[in-house]
This record gives structure tokens, sequence and C-alpha cells, in this order.
């Protein structure tokens, strides 16, 4: 792994990055390969809902991601000055209506997503995360858009929103399978367009993840996370310490905070790798109950309200760690391996120690200097193989500076757990015309309405005509009346099913006009127990026009194959006039060519299930009747070919009997014949063609030893063309021409002929 300068915006990368996490996946989200293979857009947008849910749910703290991500980008601005004071002001004022001007904007800016600030006029300053704070003496007013309610909740909710676009950017045919998808999508939703974007270091990035140990590389993302939050607590120590080390402590001193603080993180990680690998029978319950035992920044040490104690084994070898009751409980023996062991029956142990620390360093310091949790940093991650062995030597132990090294390092470590690469990039949006995948105008981190909403939302309210006419949201009939009068404003239901995935979405909206409805303000939902109210989250537009990348993909292919439909039929022919050209060869290949099309129309269908246009509906339509031409066009050439052959066989004749084109009558009786001074008795079946009158297509012979020689024992039975009905071995010797014969071999073969009538 590099190891970069850090830049000002690196700890806020991380930090974004912790707070998505645990965003959803399709496997998280219970999606089967079969849903994506037959709907993948459903797939997608379902995916894209259960991302906006996430992004808006709030935690233990009643704190959702989006507003800690506003949060973060609040105080990255709060610590700028500019000259104007328009920084000051949008700190006051951040919501749009009361603040007037300045106006506030979020534009592209070097690639990144940037808050750009001004009074109308002349100068405007922007400020991005990775170049600061500049001033512009122009305006780019191409790809602005303008915040109207909260200046720093806006400019986060378009990161979501690119990131949305990004999603359906994922091209779907090259990433099939719900594993690749998942990591595209975690690629995608990772709220890049915020910092920086570096396709080189995406590629890396994938690169160095997949060299992790598969332990830690096929981790669930919660333990992704707690082990990124744990090298980024070893790397917050290192630096406070300036790399100094367990085994630094001198013997006898006693227990430094140093000590208490490496050690503790030190039995986090072996308490987290045991429980990520399985290993002891350690769980993540374990895991949790180890890491609150170990807390040195806290006056108790509690697990969900319930103390974590330290207490000496009975045996004198360890200390067991966990409450008085109610196990599991974690063996710790630092002198043995393994070191940790999760137990779930009670063990004989002594009373708890009040400064567990101050037992350890003398076991571990004093006593025990080489116990296997003495590990550096370098040693960690050169064991997660994410440091070569060159690295590995240039430590230079005696650079007081070296541990800035580290400190890059297990950051880089810790970003790289949770800000996943690509190895497969989407197209950028710059080469698409941008399009707002999400409604953002009723949409707020902090649950209430802004001055803008508020106004617009009064001017909906209209006075009633009638005293007895209450005023407010009505149910009626599952839908809602606002102000209960017919002549203003009424709520209608839009719902929206989504059978595959089982999934109901009902979207209120109000609206002035129930035959022309336009959006006039915020969608509302109805709580568990029948109660109205306005809901600020962002909801996905699903009337955008156009198609998506993937289905444009899929009509440029359908394009391009409908285009060579001439060129097919044109080869076709050619090959059926050819010498030697089987029938079935010739229908085959257009049968092949007939299953492409359909194919391309099946895919473009697919991927326009959700939004399609004029032109790709007509182009389906297109391509299945090319495909049913080519069809036709193959059965009439082979059964052309097969009319006009001079060598008949069994196989064209059960293919016309199949398509109802022929039918077999059997000729008068037995006739005696004499074939190379043998006697023989002939039985002639004649095949009539149908679609010509019913004349004689050909003929089969059934030779027979005897007149009283059973139907399906001839001596020999075949097919002549008509020309070659009478002409027989004496015609061969003397002509010098092989005359036709086309077997009918076995019992199968002759039933269409026995069974035919006089």
């Amino acid at each position: 792994m590099p190891v970069d300068t850090v830049s000002p915006h690196d700890p806020l990368l991380l930090s974004v990055s912790q707070q998505l996490a645990l965003r959803p996946t399709l496997q998280s989200l219970g999606v089967t390969q079969a849903q994506l293979d037959q709907q993948p857009e459903h797939v997608i947008d379902y995916y894209c809902d259960a991302l906006v849910d996430f992004f808006c749910e709030p935690d233990a703290d009643e704190i959702s991601p989006w507003l800690r991500i506003t949060q973060y980008l609040t105080q990255a601005v709060a610590d700028e000055k500019d000259a104007d004071g328009l920084i000051d002001a949008v700190l006051t004022q951040p919501d749009g209506a009361e603040r007037g001007t300045p106006l506030a904007y979020v534009i592209w800016h070097h690639g990144s997503l940037a808050l750009a600030l001004t009074r109308g006029a002349g100068r405007v300053w922007v400020y991005s995360l990775p170049r600061g704070l500049e001033m512009l003496e122009t305006w780019p007013l191409a790809n602005a858009e303008r915040l109207d309610h909260d200046a720093f909740e806006g400019w986060v909710l378009s990161a979501l929103d690119v990131a949305v676009q990004r999603i359906h950017l994922i091209d779907l045919q090259s990433v099939a399978t719900i594993e690749p998808l998942d990591r595209q999508l975690a690629w995608a939703t990772r709220l890049g367009d915020l910092f920086r974007q570096d396709t080189e270091q995406d590629a890396l990035r994938d690169e160095l993840a997949h060299q992790l140990p598969a332990w830690l590389r096929n981790a669930p993302p919660s333990g992704r996370l707690a082990y990124s939050k744990w090298v980024l607590a070893m790397a917050r120590a290192c630096r406070k310490y300036r790399g100094q080390r367990l085994v630094d402590q001198v013997p006898g001193d006693g227990p430094s905070p140093l000590f208490a603080r490496l050690l503790a993180l030190q039995l986090r990680r072996v308490a987290l790798e045991y429980s990520l690998q399985g290993r002891e029978g350690m769980t993540e319950r374990g895991y949790r109950r180890v890491r609150a035992a170990v807390r040195t920044y806290a006056s108790q040490r509690l697990e969900q309200g319930e103390p974590m104690l330290f207490r000496p084994l009975s045996d004198g070898q360890g200390f067991v760690i966990g409450p008085t009751e109610g196990g599991p409980w974690v063996l710790l023996r630092p002198w043995t391996m393994p070191l940790l062991q999760q137990v779930d029956t009670p063990v004989a142990a002594g009373s708890p120690l009040a400064d567990p620390f101050a037992r350890l360093y003398q076991d571990f310091v004093v006593q025990r200097a080489d116990a296997a949790l003495f590990e550096e940093p370098l040693h960690t991650l050169a064991r997660l193989k994410q440091v070569g062995g060159n690295l590995l030597q240039a430590a230079e132990p005696d650079n007081p500076e070296s541990w800035r090294r580290d400190v890059n390092l297990l950051r880089n470590l810790a970003l790289l757990l949770i800000y996943p690469g690509a190895r497969h990039s989407s197209p950028s949006l710059a080469a698409h015309p941008r399009i707002k995948r999400l409604d953002t105008a009723w949409a707020g981190a902090r649950q209430q309405l802004s001055r803008l909403q508020l106004q617009r939302l009064r001017a909906l309210r209209r006075p009633v005509s009638s005293a007895q006419v209450e005023a407010g949201l009505h149910r009626v009939d599952g839908g809602l009346i606002y102000n209960k009068d017919e002549n203003h404003f009424n709520v209608l239901s839009n719902i929206r099913l989504g059978p595959l995935l089982n999934v109901d979405v009902v979207e209120y909206q109000v609206v002035d006009d129930p035959q022309r409805p336009v959006n006039r303000g915020p969608y509302l939902t109805r709580d568990a127990h029948g109660e109205w109210e306005i809901e600020r989250r962002p909801r996905l537009r699903r009337d955008l026009e156009g198609l998506s990348v993937t289905a444009r993909k899929a009509m440029n292919t359908g394009t391009a194959l409908a285009a060579t439909q001439s060129a097919i039929l044109a080869h076709a022919n050619r090959d059926a006039q050819a010498t030697g050209m089987l029938p079935v060869l010739v229908e085959e290949s257009l049968e092949r060519s007939a299953q492409q099309f359909e194919e391309a129309a099946a895919t473009l269908e697919r991927y326009t299930q959700t939004r399609h246009t004029e032109a790709s509906i007509a182009l389906v339509r297109q391509l299945r009747e090319e495909a049913s031409q080519l069809r036709v066009r193959g059965q009439a050439l082979r059964i052309e070919m097969i009319r006009l052959t001079c060598t008949p066989n069994m196989g064209d004749l059960t293919y016309l009997l199949g398509q109802n084109l022929i039918r077999i009558r059997r000729l008068n009786g037995r006739v005696e014949e004499t074939i190379d001074a043998a006697r023989d008795y002939l039985q002639e079946f004649e095949v009539l063609d149908l679609s010509n009158g019913e004349t004689p297509l050909w003929y089969a012979h059934f030779h027979y030893p005897a007149l009283d020689t059973g139907d399906d024992y001839p001596s020999a039975a075949h097919l002549k063309t008509v020309a070659q009905r009478r002409l027989g071995r004496e015609y061969e010797r003397q002509a010098g021409i092989k005359v036709h014969r086309g077997p009918i071999s076995n019992a199968a073969a002759r039933q269409p002929f026995l069974s035919a009538p006089r």
C-alpha cells in the first residue's frame, strides 16, 4: 500500500465511510439470483429504495447517516473564513428561505461536488473538500443546482443522488450475478464524489482488498467496520504516543496510560480476529464483552448496561472476562495459545479486579515480555498482506519520525476495509446528461420543514366554503383530501407495486386537479396507528424519460442486429443453392439467428420494463417479427431443398410427415421379381406431395424373400426418387450410374409405410 501524505480531508473521508459501512447489500436484502435474472431493473430500484431508507433512518442517538454527514460537512466549512462573510452567513442561517442572500449552490468543481456561495453577482466562493476554499471570478452556471433549503443537507443529498445515478449506470451485463454486483453497488454508494475520484486508486484498492486474508476479506460488513474502527483506534494511539510500544515500558514503574490503551487495543484485536475466524468458540457477542471490559476511557465497563469484569482464574493461569452471572464468558490466558477462549458455562474464579491493568502489567511486561500480544503496527499490516517485505525491512526503528508512516498505513488500511474500489467502474457521469434520480423538494435530514416548504404548504390551504366542513387532512375511501373541499386541492394516492420483491410503495401526492395531477406539496405517510404525517425523506423519481445505460446498450445491440437480417437471408439462400448442403443445416443456421434476435428482444424488454420509450417498444416488436421471418424462411428453404433432392432419406420423410406435407399410400400387393437370378417379392409404397396436387414425390420399395414373409421382416427396404423408380442393378451395370436407395433400416422407420392404407 502506498504511503501518502495525509490530506486534510482524509480523516473526514474515513468518518463518512464508517457511517456508510453498514449500508444494505443485495444479499442482506434477500435478493435472489433468480430475481436478478428475471427483473434486474426492479431489483436495482428496490435496492435504491432500501439505500434511501438506510440513509434517512436514525440510530439509537436519533441521528441518521444523512444528518451525521451533514454535521461533518458543516464543521469542515466552519473552519474556513472568507472576506465577504458568505460562509458565516450560511452557517448562521443554512435555510435558504430564511437566508435570502447569499445564495448557495452545489456544483461540480475539479471532479468533486462543491458548495458554491454568492450574493447573486460578482465573485463566487467555492468550497470543496479536496481543494478547500477558492474564489472564482466567473460563475459556473452550467452545472449549478440551487439549494433552496438547508445548504448542507442539500450538499449531502446531492452526493446521494449522484450515487443513485451511478447505480443506474452499472452495466448489468458485465456484473450479472449477486456477488460482483454487490461489490459494484458498494463502490457506487461510497459518496466518493464529495472527495476525489481516482480510477487508478480504485483499481489499486480493489487489488489490495483481494490480498487481505480470507477471514477478513469475506467478513460481514459489521465485522469489517469493527476491524476498521480498531485499526483507526490503533492509528490514533500511535499518533498520540509517537510510536511508543508496550515493551518500551520500564519494569517496576507500574502501568502507564500508554500501557493500558495499547494492551486494551491488542486484547480487542485478538478477540475480534477470533470472532471473525470463528476460533475457540468466539462469537460477536464474546468480542463485544471483551471490548467493553478493556475500555480505558469510561468509569464503568458495561456491555448493554451489564458490567464486564476481570476475575483471576482459580488455577492462577489467567483471567475470566464477563459478568458475574449469565454467559458467555471469555477466558484469557496471556502466556499460552490460544490467548482467548469463549465458554458458556461458569468457571471457578476469584474476586473481580479493581484495576485489571495493574495485574496484567505484572503478567505481561515484568514476567512475560515475549507474549503474543506485543504486535506492532507494521507486523499487523504485514500479517494482513498490506505491507511488502522491503517496506518492513525499511522500518527505520531509530528514526524518531517513523511513527508517521505507521499512522498513514494504518489509516489507509482502516479506509480500505470500508471504502471499496472497483475492477469494473461505471461510465463517467460527465458522459451522460445528469438526471435527478431523487425527488428532493420535500427532503430533510432534521425531519422538520424549512421555511420555504412551510410557505408552499400554506399556499395550498384554501378557505372552506362551509362552516360545517373541517379544514385539514381527511381520509376518504383509502385516499386523502386536503381541506375537504371538492373545488380545491385533493391528495391522490399512487400505489406502485413490485410483485417480484413483494414490496408495495404507496406514495401520496398533493395535486391541484385530480385529472391533471401536479406535485404541489410533500409526500404523506401513515404510521402504525393510522395517523397521517408529512414525510421528509427523498423519494426515487419513477417518471424519468429515456432509457437507462444498460437499456441503451441493449437498444444499440438490437438495432445493429436488426440491420443484419437481409444479409442473413441472402447468405441462407446461397447456401440452399450450394451442392451437397444439407437442408437441415440451412434451417438450423436460420434458427440460430432467429434465437439471437429473440434473445436481443428479450434483453431489451428486460431492461426497459421499468423505463421504456416508443423506439424501444418498436424495436422489441421488430426483432421478434424478424426472428419469426427468419424461422419461417428457414423452414421454407428446408422443405424446398428436400423436395428437390436426388437423395431422399428417412430424416427428410419424417420431417415432411411432421409438417403434414406428404402422405403415404400402399400400391397393390407384392409383385414377384427376379434379381440376380434370385426370386424376390416387391411391395411398393407411394409418397404423395400434398402441396402439389398429391403428385408422387418418392417411392419406397420393400423386398421380401417369400410371398408370406411378415410385413415387418423385409430383406431390404429403401426410398427411391420418381425418376429412378424402375431402375435397378441391371441399369447400374449397363449405365455405370449408381441408383440412390435411401435405407429404411429399422422398425420405427418402417412403421409409417406399413400402417399406410392401400
